[in-house]
């Protein structure tokens, strides 16, 4: 029995040997494969990682939670007449988000070139104005996706120029640097008085008189209009024999086209005497102060001060 126990217990302890060689064995060769199997787990798992990051920063940038674009429910011709009696009665000129969105419009309009140049279609571009806070708005396709860009804008009128900077900016829900919005919109405007540089949107006044001008003539139809006749002098029935009403519209027209000429050196010398003071944002409105110079415009024989024509 004794030597039975000895040999049972021989036969355990070579099995507990062997037993233990194995899993020796096992373990040297799970470590000779482990930094291969490491190398490849830790790679797969970045890639995944990657790929769930890009998911989530693209949906973030795509999310669309801008109000809808409004409506805007003026023209041009009116908002310039508006502007125009605003300014000679109380030397200012509002603007309310409506008039403004007209304004991007146009603005959008004139760079839509250089726009599809870079490939780049503006679906909306509007300003919300609340309080003294201009928030602007701008959903831009680009390879057949929308961005929705948001910025908070400061404005500010450091002679001659009307400066527009970003206090804060985002793409869809992610916050965006000013800086590089900045650049976007340097890189895809195409107005000749606008420039960006520094990090700040530059509007040059210089020329806005002579616009100014230009455009209220043309809204208020004061620019004169040739009568066309249907032969040499105008004056003639297509017979040869004179005609009286031919005559009278002609003499009519060059009375009419005189008082025009006189209507509009008149309109156009007092929108040249005016200047810029300053740009605000109050009670939900952009305003801009103007102020005219003191001295007097010559019209028609005669000297008109700004004040009395105001």
């Amino acid at each position: 029995m004794a030597n039975e126990k000895k040999e049972n217990n021989s036969i355990a302890s070579e099995e507990t040997s062997i037993e233990k060689k194995n899993i020796q064995s096992e373990t040297k060769n799970k470590k000779k494969l482990s930094p291969a199997v490491i190398a490849i787990s830790a790679a797969a798992a970045l890639l995944v990682v990657l790929v769930v990051s890009l998911g989530v920063l693209f949906a973030l940038a795509t999310s669309d939670t801008m109000p809808k674009a409004p409506l805007v429910s003026t023209d041009m011709s009116t908002l310039i007449k508006d502007s125009a009696i605003e300014m000679i009665k109380d030397k200012k000129i509002t603007f309310t988000s409506d008039e403004v969105n007209l304004c991007l419009k146009t603005l959008v309009e004139k760079s839509s070139e250089t726009l599809e140049k870079n490939g780049i279609r503006v679906k909306d571009l509007f300003v919300v104005i609340n309080n003294d806070k201009a928030t602007i708005y701008c959903r831009a396709v680009y390879k057949g996706i929308t961005w929705p860009i948001r910025a908070v804008a400061d404005i500010n009128y450091d002679d001659p120029y009307i400066v527009v900077g970003f206090s804060s900016a985002s793409i869809g829900k992610l916050e965006l640097p000013t800086n590089l919005l900045m650049e976007y919109v340097g890189d895809n405007i195409a107005v000749t008085d606008i420039s960006v540089h520094n990090g700040f949107i530059y509007y040059d006044t210089t020329t806005f008189n002579d616009k100014l001008s230009d455009m209220t003539l043309n809204a208020l139809g004061l620019k004169p209009s040739d009568i066309e006749s249907g032969n040499e002098d105008g004056n003639s029935n297509d017979d040869g024999s004179f005609s009286w009403s031919k005559w009278w519209q002609k003499f009519i027209g060059g009375i009419s086209d005189t008082f025009k000429d006189w209507a509009a050196k008149l309109i156009s010398d007092f929108i040249h005497n005016i200047s810029f003071k300053d740009i605000k944002i109050i009670d939900n409105e952009i305003i801009l102060e103007v102020a005219f110079d003191e001295g007097t415009s010559d019209t028609a024989g005669g000297t008109v001060s700004a004040d009395a024509a105001a």
